[in-house]
């Protein structure tokens, strides 16, 4: 009988139709190792104001009553300037915006824990950082 982890890890979990980046889907990569399931995703994108991030995702799965904590951080590989902005001195910004501003660092980002109860065997209602639910649902492979 498999074990609530590897039953998790045998289905696609998404969330709003798109593969979620911290459970297993089509867009990670998970393995069992000493009871927790550790998760790689492939290298994403997403828009940042006038940037595109490139970023890898890394998560513990942990098996716990009624259903799994996580634990994930975003590991950011590069940030590109979307094309048609104007030259760089411009954007550098009114008042030393930049020092005011968000600048997106490469490398690993703060922690994020995500608490899912099980409801059913193939949904999952999802609280990160104890702000934003999000229900999943999962497709078995």
């Amino acid at each position: 009988m498999l074990s609530p982890l590897e039953r998790l890890a045998d289905t696609q979990w998404s969330a709003h139709k798109k593969p979620m980046e911290y459970l297993p889907s089509a867009i990670t990569k998970c393995e069992l190792d000493d009871g927790v399931l550790i998760c790689f995703s492939d290298e994403l994108k997403r828009e940042s104001g006038n940037q595109t991030v490139l970023y890898k995702v890394k998560s513990e799965v942990r098996n716990r009553k009624g259903g799994f904590s996580v634990a994930y951080r975003n590991l950011v590989l590069g940030v590109e300037n979307m094309e048609g902005l104007e030259d760089e001195e411009d954007t550098s910004g009114y008042d030393g915006g930049v020092a005011q501003g968000f600048s997106i660092q490469t490398g690993w980002t703060k922690a994020h824990k995500v608490d899912c109860q099980m409801d059913g065997s193939k949904a999952m209602n999802c609280v990160k950082d104890k702000t934003h639910r999000v229900r999943v649902v999962g497709e078995i492979r």
